[in-house]
């Protein structure tokens, strides 16, 4: 079989060679086609997979009396996790705030089971939680990512045994569900004659860079992963190497393989490898978008006569659920005019402002051309310094300067604000 396989794709590269050496002899347009196509053949294909990144299976707990939401929520976090490379993001602050409005993020909804357990199945909608990224200021992790061909050695008391895609062994089940939290595309060799007779367990425990990469090579793989497991499942230990290069190149790659290690019961030390490896990819690959988000508006305060007023509004308006972020954008007399970005609608924000303590809704017309008139004048320094002259002052003057997370931007013509609210003591 594998003989008649070479004879195929001889036969189809020299009829691509025939071709390509005709359109050389057509013209120089035809030339220069001919060689990027020469080009493309020469050159490694990449097997880069698309990982299907925001949908999501949760249990349901059938004894909680609010078990969706917190389905929801579960699900929610894990898409995160997935399309930042972090797994930490689901503990920003702002994608807390999003989590506790998880249904506005959603697009797909069902049930299904799991193990005979009933389960919520979720997909989430791209765009938003791209945009709750930007707003949280968290990297995204493209959903086209390297595929990792993993090989498991195993070493027990009777010797060193290579774990198959076929084996009935928990490390390939635990290494897919660890790997699918993070979103790192994983293949295990299948374990047929050809690969049993392509490597041995001593080539793969010694690191016989040259067997794993030509043992590899029937794979369609960006990197290659080995896998060292020793010890039991209550005390184990795994060692890794990860060659990232495809497997042809392994033996030639100038690459220096990257190692480590992890302790623990035989799931947590998979676990603690699974997340070093996804770590690596997610940080070489991920993008941190900048910017401003989508879903902004700029309010005008007015009666904030003080600093200890400003400092009290905007800790206010940041634990609203509705708001990701704030601006501060001017500072003229008691007006303050902030550019506030939002998780919810403004119908949303709007509401559950009003609702606040100290905060008073004004129409914009008939306040329009009095906000100015005969107001206290106050001077505010920024936190960051002691020095008087680093401050807004109510002549209007707009000097740069950082209050806590917000950020002053000097403009030299203001959007005409959405909404005007008075500060009530």
């Amino acid at each position: 079989m594998a003989a008649a396989k070479d004879v195929l794709s001889c036969s189809l590269a020299r009829s691509c060679l025939s071709s390509l050496l005709h359109l050389w002899s057509v013209g120089s347009s035809m030339r220069y086609i001919a060689f990027l196509l020469l080009g493309l053949l020469a050159s490694p294909s990449y097997a880069l997979t698309n990982v299907d990144v925001y949908s999501a299976e949760v249990l349901l707990d059938g004894a909680a009396s609010d078990a969706e939401n917190t389905a929801r929520r579960q699900g929610m976090a894990q898409v995160i996790v997935r399309a930042t490379g972090d797994k930490q993001a689901a503990d920003n602050p702002v994608v807390i705030k999003a989590l506790r409005n998880s249904g506005e993020y959603l697009s797909q909804i069902g049930y299904g089971t799991l193990s005979e357990q009933q389960t919520l199945r979720m997909v989430f909608n791209a765009p938003q939680i791209r945009s709750l990224l930007t707003q949280a200021q968290l990297p995204f992790w493209s959903e086209e990512r390297a595929s990792v061909l993993v090989w498991l050695v195993e070493e027990t008391r009777y010797g060193r045994d290579i774990v198959w895609e076929q084996s009935e062994d928990d490390a390939v089940s635990t290494l897919k569900y660890y790997a699918g939290l993070r979103g790192l595309p994983v293949t295990v060799p299948v374990g047929d004659i050809e690969d049993v007779t392509g490597i041995s367990p001593p080539e793969l425990w010694g690191g016989f860079v040259q067997s794993i990469g030509k043992a590899s090579e029937r794979y369609p793989a960006d990197a290659v992963l080995v896998l060292r497991i020793s010890g039991d499942a209550d005390n184990s230990q795994i060692r890794y190497t990860l060659y990232d290069d495809k497997p042809a190149l392994l033996a030639s790659s100038s690459e220096t393989p990257v190692s480590g290690q992890s302790r623990g019961s035989f799931s947590s030390a998979l676990e603690q490898a699974v997340d070093q490896v996804s770590d690596y990819f997610s940080a070489k690959n991920s993008v941190q978008y900048s910017g401003e988000a989508s879903g902004a508006v700029t309010a005008q305060f007015i009666e904030i006569n003080s600093s200890d007023d400003f400092f009290a509004l905007e800790k206010q308006i940041k634990a609203l659920n509705s708001v990701a972020g704030v601006d501060l954008m001017n500072i003229s007399g008691n007006e303050v005019t902030l550019r506030i970005h939002l998780l919810t609608s403004e119908e949303n924000f709007e509401g559950e402002l009003t609702g606040s303590l100290h905060i008073r809704k004004f129409d914009i017309e008939p306040f329009g051309e009095q906000l100015s008139e005969s107001v206290p004048e106050f001077q505010m320094q920024s936190p960051l310094s002691d020095d008087p002259t680093v401050a807004v002052e109510s002549t209007g003057e707009v000097v740069p300067v950082s209050v806590g997370e917000s950020t002053v931007v000097p403009e030299t013509q203001e959007d005409e604000p959405s909404f005007v609210f008075e500060w009530v003591r």
